[in-house]
């Protein structure tokens, strides 16, 4: 057996990540920290930094050409310009972390290790060009986010959202991986670019796309596969809701458009429509729900929602919206974890954890903390 020829410098932004994380939970076993908060800055400090290296070793590596390893990733510009994105999630959401997780909980390491092993999933997934390495990159971010979203343990809507997300997310996954299978079946490959090769598609090829379309509307949050969304984002700690709603969006558009780009047989027309279907009732179904929420949170859930459908509409269009849906993917994490930020700071605290702003709290704000309010407008 002869192993595959490893050319690992490419992948230093995530192995950055992943040794970043492995350092932080062999400090937490080997340090007494007496003070939380002591403990959540060193762990902040330490995640936010080694997001910045990661993103300047991404940076430097922008209009350098391919580089594949293994033939399971490719690294591209196209992933590079992921991994700013996904890391500039990751690092707003640090930073709005640092003060908000000492509150409700002393395990700061745990948390910034599953930050940064979601973060490295993310990079993983929208630089696979192999079906199974793609599921496994999916799965190393999903597991990490049932964890974060259900990391505040004093509050039983934290619980109910990361079950929730992790029950519904288990189909999803079922899903992704029969219709995995079913490539194979057809194709003898995993391989996207086997699969490209292909003469011509076939009924297991179409049935085996609509199952991976499920798994990827799931992580997406697109309609009818959103069930999980709100609950989770309100459960969630706002930090973390944050960090999902934008960078888990990201890393599964590029995925995605990188297996569309990779059907044989299959016309934009077909999958092109349930691409569209799906978008437009994402669209309408996440704008409609969000006017009716009373909590902040769960209102910006069906904002982010709303986006997703947004952003489907570029897939349609294939690759001449592009660039559109990666402009537009940079400005939405601005944006999105700026709204939460704000969001956060409106919440009530308590013994515990800090408790859900209503959009009554919201009344008024420009009188009490006019620099609020404006970056609030700002943000929206």
């Amino acid at each position: 057996m002869t192993l595959p020829n490893l050319d690992l410098p490419p992948l230093l932004p995530e192995i950055i990540l992943i040794g970043m994380a492995l350092l932080l939970l062999v400090v937490d076993m080997a340090a007494r920290f007496r003070d939380a908060r002591a403990e959540g800055s060193l762990m902040a400090g330490l995640t936010f930094a080694s997001v910045l290296i990661a993103a300047g070793a991404t940076a430097a590596g922008i209009g350098g050409g391919d580089a594949s390893v293994a033939g399971v990733v490719l690294v591209d510009d196209l992933s590079r310009y992921l991994n700013l994105v996904v890391l500039l999630a990751a690092g707003l959401s640090v930073l709005l972390a640092w003060a908000y997780v000492p509150q409700f909980s002393r395990e700061s390491s745990s948390f910034y290790a599953l930050v940064l092993l979601a973060t490295a999933g993310m990079m993983f997934m929208g630089k696979s060009v192999e079906l199974i390495t793609l599921f496994v990159s999916l799965e190393i971010l999903s597991v990490s986010l049932y964890i974060l979203t259900g990391f505040n343990r004093h509050q039983l809507a934290s619980a109910e959202g990361a079950l929730k997300y992790f029950l519904l997310g288990a189909f999803s996954s079922g899903f992704f991986l029969y219709g995995l299978a079913l490539f194979y079946v057809q194709t003898g490959s995993t391989q996207l670019a086997e699969i490209a090769a292909q003469d011509s598609g076939g009924v297991l090829l179409l049935i085996g796309l609509g199952l991976l379309l499920v798994g990827f509307f799931f992580k997406l949050a697109g309609v009818p596969f959103h069930m999980w969304a709100p609950d989770a984002y309100q459960g969630a700690p706002t930090p973390v809701t944050g960090f999902m709603s934008v960078a888990t969006k990201a890393a599964a558009f590029i995925a995605l458009f990188r297996v569309l780009a990779a059907v044989p047989g299959v016309p934009v027309e077909v999958w092109g429509w349930a691409v569209a279907i799906v978008a437009v009732l994402t669209m309408t179904w996440g704008n409609f729900a969000a006017l009716r929420q009373k909590s902040l949170k769960r209102m910006l859930a069906y904002s982010s929602i709303a986006h997703a459908g947004y952003m489907m509409t570029g897939l349609v269009a294939g690759t001449d919206a592009l660039n559109a849906i990666l402009y537009y993917l940079f400005a939405y994490a601005f944006m999105n974890i700026g709204a939460f930020a704000v969001a956060a700071m409106l919440e009530r605290p308590t013994p515990n954890a800090p408790q859900d702003a209503t959009i009554d709290a919201a009344r008024g704000l420009f009188d009490r903390r006019p620099a609020l309010a404006t970056a609030m407008a700002i943000f929206m």
